[in-house]
């Protein structure tokens, strides 16, 4: 019998996915509220899901791993991820399910933190993963937002006697879309009980300027790589 490609294994996925998503709905209310309320959205979501992830593994053919693509554990950890995916609106929470089902789809077996990166993910909101990424990079973060380093050289000016934390965390938000500064305590708190995040004030003068401290664990490191597009 001749190999199957692993487009067709890919295919045979998406093919898989879609099956097992129309069973999610299931029946009674839900059902109902499925068919009569929000059918048009929910498919619409569903089908741009599952094209975008069609087009990565396209993109990804030659790198994929066709016994992955067809193993019973990768098909539930697709639909697991895909349906948390039709239903989140955020950015940076659509590309890290994205990048979950890619990675897992080259990996040789499933990655034993897998399961507990897919919950972080879940619990997470878009300005955590966000802000993780800043702080796994400080200076790649400051050198691409110049109102960042015009705050960050006002702080170390000799003539600022008490650098103020709130004005360099006011201008990581502005350069983050707008996260308030009162908002950083509860999402570094949140990274910092996950353990992706060292303890301790991590917005401040020496995170940003210039010895930039890294400031993720390995967990945290680790899960960047699992939420990072290939």
């Amino acid at each position: 019998m001749p190999k199957t490609s692993k487009r067709t294994a890919s295919e045979h996925a998406i093919i898989a996915a879609k099956a097992a998503l129309t069973l999610v709905a299931g029946g009674g209310v839900l059902k109902t509220l499925l068919d009569n309320y929000i059918p048009s959205t929910w498919q619409s979501r569903q089908e741009k899901v599952l094209s975008q992830l069609s087009e990565d593994m396209k993109r990804l053919e030659g790198r994929l791993n066709d016994q992955r693509l067809r193993s019973e554990d990768f098909h539930i950890t697709m639909v697991k991820v895909i349906r948390d995916s039709i239903v989140e609106l955020h950015t940076a929470k659509q590309e890290a399910f994205r990048a979950i089902l890619l990675n897992e789809a080259m990996a040789p077996t499933g990655d034993r933190e897998r399961d507990l990166f897919i919950k972080i993910t879940e619990d997470l909101t878009g300005d955590h993963i966000r802000l993780l990424k800043v702080l796994s990079d400080a200076k790649k973060f400051c050198d691409s937002n110049q109102n960042v380093r015009n705050t960050v050289n006002a702080l170390m000016s000799p003539n600022r006697m008490e650098p103020s934390s709130i004005d360099l965390q006011s201008a990581v938000g502005q350069a983050m879309s707008g996260i308030p500064s009162d908002h950083f305590a509860v999402l570094l708190g949140d990274l910092q009980r996950y353990g992706l995040i060292l303890e301790g004030d991590v917005i401040n003068l020496e995170t940003f300027s210039g010895g930039f401290v890294k400031r993720t664990k390995p967990l945290g490191d680790r899960y960047i790589k699992f939420i990072t597009l290939p």
